[in-house]
Protein backbone atom coordinates (compact mmCIF):
# COMPACT_ATOMS: atom_id res chain seq x y z
CA UNK A 1 0.00 0.00 0.00
CA UNK A 2 1.10 3.36 -1.12
CA UNK A 3 1.49 5.63 2.44
CA UNK A 4 -0.12 9.20 2.04
CA UNK A 5 1.99 11.44 0.11
CA UNK A 6 2.94 13.74 2.92
CA UNK A 7 4.40 10.41 4.83
CA UNK A 8 6.12 10.08 1.85
CA UNK A 9 7.80 13.34 1.11
CA UNK A 10 8.48 14.53 4.68
CA UNK A 11 9.85 11.04 5.31
CA UNK A 12 12.11 10.84 2.75
CA UNK A 13 12.89 14.34 1.61
CA UNK A 14 16.06 14.40 3.85
CA UNK A 15 17.48 11.66 1.55
CA UNK A 16 17.96 13.52 -1.83
CA UNK A 17 18.45 17.22 0.00
CA UNK A 18 22.07 17.25 -0.91
CA UNK A 19 20.93 17.44 -4.68
CA UNK A 20 17.88 18.75 -4.76
CA UNK A 21 19.37 22.42 -2.91
CA UNK A 22 21.20 22.61 -5.74
CA UNK A 23 18.32 23.66 -7.42
CA UNK A 24 15.18 24.09 -4.74
CA UNK A 25 14.53 27.78 -3.72
CA UNK A 26 15.26 29.74 -0.96
CA UNK A 27 12.36 31.51 -0.35
CA UNK A 28 9.48 30.08 -3.55
CA UNK A 29 9.62 28.28 -6.25
CA UNK A 30 9.67 31.74 -8.46
CA UNK A 31 13.35 32.45 -7.29
CA UNK A 32 14.73 29.24 -8.25
CA UNK A 33 18.41 29.34 -8.30
CA UNK A 34 20.02 30.56 -11.86
CA UNK A 35 22.45 27.68 -13.33
CA UNK A 36 24.88 28.52 -15.90
CA UNK A 37 23.28 26.49 -19.18
CA UNK A 38 26.55 24.48 -19.44
CA UNK A 39 26.02 23.11 -15.79
CA UNK A 40 22.45 21.95 -16.78
CA UNK A 41 23.27 18.80 -18.00
CA UNK A 42 25.05 17.28 -15.45
CA UNK A 43 23.11 18.51 -12.65
CA UNK A 44 19.42 17.36 -14.05
CA UNK A 45 21.45 14.06 -14.77
CA UNK A 46 22.58 13.86 -10.75
CA UNK A 47 19.39 14.78 -9.90
CA UNK A 48 18.13 11.65 -11.86
CA UNK A 49 19.96 9.07 -10.83
CA UNK A 50 19.86 10.06 -7.45
CA UNK A 51 16.31 9.41 -7.24
CA UNK A 52 16.44 6.19 -8.83
CA UNK A 53 19.18 5.00 -6.54
CA UNK A 54 16.90 5.79 -3.39
CA UNK A 55 15.27 2.98 -3.14
CA UNK A 56 13.12 4.47 -0.06
CA UNK A 57 11.93 7.29 -2.42
CA UNK A 58 11.27 4.97 -5.07
CA UNK A 59 9.23 1.86 -3.34
CA UNK A 60 7.29 4.57 -1.21
CA UNK A 61 5.95 6.55 -4.73
CA UNK A 62 4.88 2.52 -5.11
CA UNK A 63 7.05 2.23 -7.79
CA UNK A 64 9.87 -0.52 -9.23
CA UNK A 65 12.78 0.46 -9.73
CA UNK A 66 13.96 -2.49 -11.83
CA UNK A 67 11.70 -1.30 -14.56
CA UNK A 68 12.93 2.20 -14.38
CA UNK A 69 15.32 1.81 -17.22
CA UNK A 70 14.63 4.79 -19.18
CA UNK A 71 12.26 3.35 -21.91
CA UNK A 72 9.23 5.36 -22.67
CA UNK A 73 7.00 2.68 -21.04
CA UNK A 74 8.61 3.21 -17.73
CA UNK A 75 6.81 6.50 -17.82
CA UNK A 76 3.20 4.62 -17.35
CA UNK A 77 5.21 4.07 -13.67
CA UNK A 78 5.31 7.51 -13.32
CA UNK A 79 1.80 8.50 -14.59
CA UNK A 80 0.73 5.79 -11.84
CA UNK A 81 2.77 7.81 -9.11
CA UNK A 82 1.71 11.00 -9.72
CA UNK A 83 -1.59 9.94 -10.43
CA UNK A 84 -1.82 8.76 -6.41
CA UNK A 85 -0.45 11.81 -5.89
CA UNK A 86 -2.52 13.61 -7.51
CA UNK A 87 -5.62 12.46 -5.63
CA UNK A 88 -4.46 13.23 -2.01
CA UNK A 89 -4.01 16.84 -3.68
CA UNK A 90 -7.19 18.71 -2.63
CA UNK A 91 -9.97 19.20 -5.59
CA UNK A 92 -9.45 22.52 -7.56
CA UNK A 93 -5.71 22.34 -6.60
CA UNK A 94 -3.47 24.69 -9.25
CA UNK A 95 0.24 23.37 -9.36
CA UNK A 96 1.53 27.07 -9.67
CA UNK A 97 -0.55 27.84 -6.53
CA UNK A 98 0.99 24.86 -4.87
CA UNK A 99 4.61 25.93 -5.88
CA UNK A 100 4.54 29.57 -5.24
CA UNK A 101 3.19 28.87 -1.38
CA UNK A 102 6.91 27.61 -0.91
CA UNK A 103 6.53 23.77 -0.89
CA UNK A 104 9.67 22.31 -0.52
CA UNK A 105 8.38 18.74 -0.44
CA UNK A 106 6.29 19.35 -3.52
CA UNK A 107 8.91 21.20 -5.43
CA UNK A 108 11.21 18.63 -4.30
CA UNK A 109 9.31 15.44 -6.14
CA UNK A 110 8.59 18.02 -9.21
CA UNK A 111 12.22 18.27 -9.28
CA UNK A 112 12.76 14.48 -8.87
CA UNK A 113 10.10 13.22 -11.24
CA UNK A 114 10.34 15.66 -13.97
CA UNK A 115 14.65 15.14 -13.70
CA UNK A 116 13.60 11.63 -14.89
CA UNK A 117 11.08 12.57 -17.25
CA UNK A 118 13.48 14.94 -18.81
CA UNK A 119 16.41 12.22 -19.12
CA UNK A 120 14.03 9.56 -21.10
CA UNK A 121 13.03 12.51 -23.26
CA UNK A 122 16.42 13.29 -23.53
CA UNK A 123 17.97 9.37 -24.35
CA UNK A 124 15.56 8.91 -27.16
CA UNK A 125 15.75 12.22 -28.89
CA UNK A 126 18.20 10.91 -31.68
CA UNK A 127 19.51 14.84 -32.09
CA UNK A 128 21.97 16.66 -29.87
CA UNK A 129 19.16 17.14 -26.98
CA UNK A 130 20.43 18.52 -23.37
CA UNK A 131 19.41 20.24 -20.60
CA UNK A 132 19.78 23.84 -20.48
CA UNK A 133 18.85 26.58 -17.63
CA UNK A 134 16.02 29.42 -18.04
CA UNK A 135 18.95 31.83 -18.77
CA UNK A 136 19.76 29.91 -21.84
CA UNK A 137 15.90 30.63 -23.25
CA UNK A 138 15.91 33.76 -25.76
CA UNK A 139 13.51 36.51 -25.20
CA UNK A 140 11.28 35.23 -27.80
CA UNK A 141 11.07 32.14 -26.30
CA UNK A 142 10.79 33.77 -22.99
CA UNK A 143 7.91 35.29 -24.04
CA UNK A 144 6.23 31.51 -25.62
CA UNK A 145 6.87 29.96 -22.46
CA UNK A 146 7.24 32.30 -19.35
CA UNK A 147 9.31 35.79 -19.10
CA UNK A 148 9.23 34.90 -14.90
CA UNK A 149 11.50 31.65 -14.04
CA UNK A 150 9.78 29.12 -12.30
CA UNK A 151 9.82 25.42 -11.18
CA UNK A 152 8.35 24.65 -14.27
CA UNK A 153 10.85 26.40 -16.64
CA UNK A 154 13.96 26.59 -14.56
CA UNK A 155 15.16 23.56 -16.48
CA UNK A 156 14.37 22.32 -19.69
CA UNK A 157 15.31 19.95 -22.91
CA UNK A 158 16.22 21.95 -25.91
CA UNK A 159 16.89 19.83 -29.11
CA UNK A 160 17.37 20.83 -32.84
CA UNK A 161 14.13 21.15 -33.31
CA UNK A 162 12.82 22.78 -30.48
CA UNK A 163 12.04 22.64 -26.46
CA UNK A 164 10.33 20.62 -23.85
CA UNK A 165 9.61 21.34 -19.94
CA UNK A 166 9.93 18.14 -17.78
CA UNK A 167 8.76 19.79 -14.52
CA UNK A 168 6.06 21.50 -16.26
CA UNK A 169 4.03 18.60 -17.63
CA UNK A 170 4.78 16.81 -13.71
CA UNK A 171 3.56 20.04 -12.24
CA UNK A 172 0.51 19.89 -14.55
CA UNK A 173 -0.32 16.33 -13.82
CA UNK A 174 -0.18 16.68 -9.74
CA UNK A 175 -3.18 19.83 -10.70
CA UNK A 176 -4.84 18.09 -13.40
CA UNK A 177 -4.33 14.64 -13.34
CA UNK A 178 -3.98 11.83 -16.08
CA UNK A 179 -5.17 14.54 -18.23
CA UNK A 180 -1.37 15.38 -18.60
CA UNK A 181 0.10 11.99 -19.00
CA UNK A 182 3.60 12.13 -18.87
CA UNK A 183 3.61 8.77 -20.79
CA UNK A 184 1.33 9.90 -23.64
CA UNK A 185 3.37 13.19 -23.26
CA UNK A 186 6.48 11.48 -24.40
CA UNK A 187 5.17 9.60 -26.78
CA UNK A 188 3.63 12.72 -28.76
CA UNK A 189 7.05 14.42 -28.68
CA UNK A 190 8.81 11.38 -30.01
CA UNK A 191 6.23 10.78 -32.55
CA UNK A 192 6.25 14.25 -33.68
CA UNK A 193 10.16 14.45 -34.26
CA UNK A 194 9.89 10.79 -35.29
CA UNK A 195 12.55 9.43 -33.09
CA UNK A 196 10.25 6.34 -31.87
CA UNK A 197 12.46 3.19 -30.93
CA UNK A 198 10.53 0.23 -31.79
CA UNK A 199 10.91 -1.35 -28.81
CA UNK A 200 11.01 1.45 -26.17
CA UNK A 201 14.20 1.19 -24.64
CA UNK A 202 16.58 3.61 -23.69
CA UNK A 203 19.10 4.85 -26.49
CA UNK A 204 22.27 4.62 -25.11
CA UNK A 205 23.66 8.36 -24.65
Amino acid sequence: MVMPFRNIVSGLFAGLLGVASAVLPTASAYAVEEKEAGSADGLLLSMSKEFLENSGFVSGLGLDGSKLDYSVESLKQIDAALQKLHDELPDGTDGKDLMAAGDKQLQFVTLSLGSYVGEVLRRHLKQDARWEGFGSLSEDEKQLFGNEKDIGNAYFIRWADGVVFPMSKVRKFLANGDEDSVYFYAKVILKDTKQVDGDGTAASR
